[in-house]
This record gives C-alpha cells, sequence and structure tokens, in this order.
C-alpha cells in the first residue's frame, strides 16, 4: 500500500465527478460551436474554461487508470468504492479521455518512421563490413532501406490507427459521452454522500 494509492482510493468520488464533468464539456464545447452567432461572442464566455479541461483530459484518463489500478489491488482500503458500476465507470471514462486524442496521432507513420530511421542506422554502423564486397554505392542502399522498412512498417500498423479511429469514434460519440457523463456524475454524489454502490444500492437486485 502506498500514499498515492490510498490517496487516490480516498478520491474516488472526486476523480469519478471530475472525469465525468470533462467527458460531458465535449457535449457543452460541441453545442457552442453549434450555436455560435454572428454579433454573439458565446465562444468569449465558456470557450477558454473548456479548452483548458480539454487540455488535461488526458492527464485525467491516467488518473482513472491509476485510480481503478489501485482499487483493484488494494481492496481492504475503502470498500465503499469497490462496487461494479464505480469500477466500470472508470475504466470507459479513462478509456474515453485517453483514446480521443490518441486517436487523432498518426501512430503507424511516427512508428514507420522510427523504425526506419532504427534499421538505417544500423546499417551505418555495419557499413565497414559491407562497403568493400557492395558493387554500387552504399547510399542506395541505405534509401532503399529506409523506404523499404518504412513502407512495410506502415502498411502492417495501419490497420490498428484504423482500429484506434473507430473505438474513439464510437466511445467519444455524443450519446456515449452523454449516457457516460451523466451517470459518472450521479454515481460519483451518491459516493460522496457515502452510499455503498451508488446507483446500485437502489436498484433491486
Amino acid at each position: 500500500m502506498t500514499i498515492i494509492q490510498d490517496t487516490l482510493v480516498q478520491l474516488t468520488p472526486s476523480i469519478l465527478g471530475l472525469a465525468s464533468f470533462v467527458v460531458g464539456i465535449w457535449l457543452l464545447d460541441a453545442f457552442l460551436r453549434k450555436t455560435d452567432e454572428p454579433g454573439v461572442d458565446v465562444e468569449s464566455c465558456l470557450r477558454a474554461g473548456i479548452k483548458i479541461l480539454q487540455f488535461f483530459g488526458m492527464a485525467i484518463g491516467v488518473v482513472c487508470f491509476a485510480t481503478l489500478f489501485s482499487l483493484l489491488t488494494v481492496p481492504l482500503l475503502s470498500p465503499i468504492y469497490r462496487d461494479v458500476l464505480t469500477l466500470v465507470l472508470l475504466g470507459l471514462l479513462g478509456f474515453v479521455l485517453l483514446i480521443a486524442p490518441i486517436a487523432k496521432v498518426p501512430w503507424a507513420a511516427l512508428i514507420a518512421l522510427f523504425v526506419a530511421i532504427i534499421a538505417s542506422g544500423i546499417l551505418v554502423l555495419v557499413s565497414p563490413l559491407i562497403i568493400p564486397i557492395l558493387p554500387f554505392n552504399f547510399t542506395y542502399v541505405i534509401i532503399a532501406v529506409f523506404l523499404i522498412t518504412g513502407i512495410l512498417v506502415f502498411i502492417s500498423l495501419k490497420w490498428f490507427e484504423a482500429l484506434i479511429k473507430a473505438f474513439a469514434m464510437i466511445l467519444a460519440s455524443r450519446p456515449i459521452t452523454f449516457i457516460l457523463s451523466i451517470i459518472g456524475i450521479i454515481q460519483a454524489i451518491l459516493l460522496f454522500l457515502q452510499y455503498s454502490g451508488g446507483i446500485l444500492s437502489f436498484l433491486p437486485i
């Protein structure tokens, strides 16, 4: 048991409520964009605060997963927060907050570039052994290895990047984020009020 885990578990309602609020903020941001009209400065009222919260969205997502891990690994610390709904909400909210910005990164291209550079660098290191036996310019070999490695890795990872974007589109869709936000906020309030199980405590299960 660590001080960090103890703190995260004790702050579970706050973390859950904050994550739910930030996910809900995405809907407000989309609404403001639709309601912007000439002569009505809607952005100056809320947009700045929204952008700040969205900027810290990934960090909050990481905190959600850290809290989830702490709840699962330290079960006796605070059993009131270990109900199934709270655990599921922390996982889903953390995933939504992380995957939305991650999906915007061209991972296939970046990883392909990195691998191609590494492959070319290794080739340069062993060049003293290769150059004497080559009948043509060594530069052509480096270019060929760079291009072939980069293209193969890019093609291999492109499906994975498309899969991440598909998940992001589903989980970050307005109906999903709205439902997660509302349920998460209600659950956080009930946990603040010390209702063990939160929403589940009101269900005839």
